[in-house]
């Protein structure tokens, strides 16, 4: 990041989208499209535009990027299980990747709380997929941050928990653990 970048959103939902897509096939960009679509249609729908901005705004002890990742996480997981198991899980973290990146937008289009800068993005990020993966994976134990130091210390190169996956997982079964109380 260049010093006139430093502090603000340079990531967008259209270029994460188009940096996401450019190296997938038709069937997975259809597939991860529907699940953005749906996404968006939940989160600014009219139904829920305000109890979305009233979380965001909601004053207790959770950070703005762990509301915004945990709010992302929980659609996802609300669309799953609308789809009965049908969306494939795999999908999950790159269209969320993309949702994720259109609510810091809203939130610094709209003023509803503090501007998101890229490294809260990156924040609610990990966020996002540790609520996805520990409904998803029974074993997850949730800490990335030890995880990622873990694997740089090993000498692995893994962008595993900054950047979403566009392959499917067909093991995973839903826990529901986050789902209750969304």
């Amino acid at each position: 990041m260049n010093e006139n970048q430093q502090g603000k959103l340079t990531i967008t939902a259209e270029h994460a989208k188009q940096s996401l897509f450019q190296n997938l096939g038709e069937e997975e960009k259809s597939i991860i499209g529907r699940v953005i679509y749906a996404g968006m249609k939940m989160l600014f729908s009219k139904e829920m535009n305000d109890s979305v901005v009233e979380g965001i705004q909601r004053q207790d002890d959770m950070t703005l990027e762990d509301k915004l990742g945990i709010g992302v996480g929980h659609t996802l997981i609300l669309l799953y299980n609308e789809s009965k198991g049908t969306m494939p899980i795999g999908a999950l973290l790159p269209a969320g990747y993309v949702l994720l990146a259109k609510m810091c937008e809203f939130v610094n289009a709209t003023g509803v709380a503090r501007p998101m800068t890229d490294d809260d993005f990156g924040e609610a990020l990990q966020m996002m997929n540790a609520v996805i993966n520990r409904t998803f994976n029974p074993e997850f134990n949730g800490d990335l941050v030890e995880q990622g130091k873990a694997a740089v210390a090993g000498g692995q190169q893994t962008q595993q928990a900054a950047q979403p996956t566009a392959q499917p997982v067909q093991s995973a079964q839903p826990t529901g653990q986050l789902v209750q109380g969304s």
